[in-house]
């Protein structure tokens, strides 16, 4: 059986390997047992498509193509550029035989070449076997730096899927006669007793059922500290680890690793992987100067079965539609889903007075930094429900919906025997500036008050129904005339059981009482039906133009109280 009908590809990384040579190192999973083993594709073939030389007749691109109007080219994936400029009669592109591949994707009769390798190879698995893993192995990092004038790192902790917790000391910042066993004794009072009863009771629970068993190691060396550290991590072979606020801990590895002389992917890369393979590469997310700190989406380039996630980035990115914390420290945001943050230093202390005077307590902070991230892991699983949004994309493009999109639109039409046209150079027209609202953010719905047209037959007023809107989130928040008919039901039911957002629903008596958890009939004595409806809808937007009162007013649909009765009547109360 191949392996593509039993495995899942989870992540991977493509680097060049050499003049048009390349490889794709991938961590692909059992789907039955949950094994994972490394996968390595070197020279990669892949499909790219070209339109048939008699139907080029179109100046635009296509949105996509019939298998029968193109032909089909199988080509290296590092020479995707030479085969398209020998298919549309190019032998080369540009000054010094050049392939500006950009270009070339952009011609009208190219399709389906540009869609990245790992794309390619995740589809094919995908195809393959219908089943993905029931579960990953995510594990959690922190580090901490000296602040007292030598940059060095002096903790690493990593905590595994399962609950160890490997602790890599640097020696030489305990104080004489200090050392691990008074690390294990102040674990025992601070953590195991102080944390566990701040957590929330189900989080205790959470943690009683998966207990952390801490592995330490000592030295006075900090390359040594750091080889320790990696040497468990590709031992234990996680599919992830979470980092909180990665664009500090691993650019700060690979720096010390390189003060050292050491390259950094000699040991981050797994041993498995061979040295010509190996690559590790942070890359920053440059973004725009306006960006939140959940917007960007940092990633790093690493060979071998662990792939790094920023925790943080992920947190933020997950609940954006419920509008932003206050704070992304994770002091506050494991108060919030915890119920305790880190440890307290007390009186105001520092991080340079407890590195130089408490680094017992100090290792201790560390290792429940940790915690709190492996916790998070347990109670909300951000990185299964990240592998299960990103579908048959790249785990790097999570932040670019866009490409996702495509990559979405690619596997969809590839079983239909077509293929989707490619995109390489910006496709903006002349006439696009033309066009207002393009992108940006939604308008508030102020914005929209006195600034429509007059489209009613019925009537010349004003009316806050908008046309001509090109944002797709401002068309969903003012809905067209056509539109207002099919409002979702939740709208419905949210804007007609929150009337004057008190929770009421209108003044309509009837022998019937709404209780938490259920119904009681009265005595036949009239009461008022009522029941707070902010928890079924707590995220819906009130506002007073909406279908309702556009339909009441021109439209002579049922108004609020009209359709609470309707309701109460249609549930077979009695109503006054």
């Amino acid at each position: 059986m191949s392996v593509y009908q039993t495995h899942q590809l989870v992540h991977s990384v493509y680097m060049q390997t050499g003049k048009n040579h390349d490889v794709l190192v991938a961590n692909i999973k059992n789907t039955t047992t949950n094994e994972s083993e490394l996968m390595f594709v070197e020279d990669p073939t892949v499909k790219v498509w070209v339109t048939k030389l008699g139907l080029r007749n179109h100046s635009s691109k296509k949105e996509y193509a019939e298998m029968s109007e193109v032909d089909m080219y199988s080509t290296k994936y590092c020479e995707v550029g030479q085969t398209l400029a020998k298919a549309l009669g190019q032998s080369s592109y540009g000054q010094n035989n050049f392939f500006n591949q950009r270009k070339l994707l952009s011609s009208p009769f190219v399709y389906g070449a540009d869609i990245d390798i790992g794309v390619r190879i995740k589809g094919a698995f995908r195809r393959s076997n219908p089943n993905q893993p029931s579960e990953y192995n995510v594990g959690t990092l922190d580090i901490e730096s000296s602040v007292l004038g030598n940059n060095e790192i002096i903790l690493i902790s990593f905590i595994n899927g399962d609950g160890n917790c490997f602790c890599s000391i640097l020696n030489t910042f305990f104080k004489p006669g200090e050392g691990i066993d008074d690390v294990k004794k102040k674990f025992e009072t601070r953590v195991n007793k102080q944390f566990r009863e701040a957590l929330k009771p189900k989080i205790q629970k959470l943690y009683d059922e998966n207990p952390l068993k801490i592995h330490y190691f000592d030295t006075n060396n900090e390359l040594e500290m750091i080889k320790w550290l990696f040497a468990r991590i590709h031992e234990c072979k996680p599919d992830f680890i979470g980092i909180w606020n990665m664009g500090y801990d691993i650019p700060r590895i690979i720096e010390r690793l390189e003060f050292h002389g050491i390259n950094p992917a000699d040991i981050m890369c797994h041993p498995e992987v061979p040295k010509k393979f190996r690559i590790c590469k942070f890359n920053k997310d440059k973004g725009r100067k306006d960006y939140h700190i959940t917007d960007y989406w940092d990633w790093f380039e690493l060979s071998g079965y662990t792939q790094f996630i920023d925790v943080m980035q992920l947190y933020g990115r997950l609940r954006k539609a419920k509008g932003r914390d206050i704070s992304y420290k994770l002091d506050y945001i494991g108060a919030k889903e915890l119920g305790t943050g880190k440890l307290a230093f007390g009186g105001n202390r520092t991080h340079a007075d407890m590195q130089k005077n408490s680094f017992v307590d100090y290792t201790v902070y560390n290792i429940v930094d940790n915690a709190i991230l492996f916790l998070m892991n347990l109670k909300n699983q951000d990185v299964t429900i990240l592998t299960n949004l990103i579908g048959p994309s790249n785990l790097q493009d999570f932040s670019k919906q866009t490409i996702q999109l495509k990559n979405l639109f690619f596997e969809w039409l590839l079983p239909q025997d077509k293929v989707p046209a490619s995109i390489g150079e910006p496709i903006d027209q002349d006439y696009d500036k033309w066009i207002t609202n393009q992108g940006g953010a939604v308008l508030d719905p102020k914005d929209a008050r006195k600034a429509g047209v007059p489209i009613l037959k019925e009537s010349d007023r004003i009316t806050t129904v908008q046309k001509y809107i090109h944002d797709i989130d401002a068309r969903a928040l003012y809905p067209s005339l056509m539109q207002l008919g099919n409002v979702s039901k939740e709208t419905k039911l949210s804007t007609a059981l929150a009337i004057d957002n008190s929770g009421r629903v209108g003044k309509v008596e009837c022998d019937l009482v709404i209780l938490e958890g259920g119904m009681q009939v009265t005595n036949g004595e009239p009461v008022y039906r009522s029941f707070k409806v902010d928890n079924f809808f707590i995220d819906a937007i009130y506002a007073s133009e909406n279908a309702v009162s556009v339909g009441n007013e021109f439209f002579d649909l049922p108004s609020y109280e009209e359709m609470a009765q309707l309701i109460a009547q249609g549930a077979g109360i009695k109503c006054a």
